[in-house]
């Protein structure tokens, strides 16, 4: 992404008459882009604002699928109106 978003910067400098970023220019603006990347895409990070149900610890992650997929099976499935969504 870091590399993507200083390519588009400096074809938008380019484009404008600019002179287009050095080598150094090009680390500074993709610093704070890889450290974002580096501290959101931590699963604990998602985890901690609740936008998905936890992260499993490898020991266990026998007995979570089980109980995943016991509590699947205890449940029937709900008639739909819908058709096939792709994705």
């Amino acid at each position: 992404a870091a590399g993507v978003l200083s390519t588009v910067k400096n074809d938008q400098m380019i484009a404008e008459g600019k002179t287009p970023m050095s080598a150094e220019q090009i680390r500074e603006f993709q610093k704070p882009i890889i450290d974002m990347y580096d501290k959101k895409g931590n699963a604990y990070y998602s985890s901690a604002r609740i936008w998905d149900d936890g992260v499993i610890d490898p020991v266990q992650t026998r007995d979570v699928l089980g109980l995943t997929i016991t509590a699947s099976l205890n449940s029937g499935l709900p008639k739909t109106g819908f058709g096939v969504f792709r994705m």
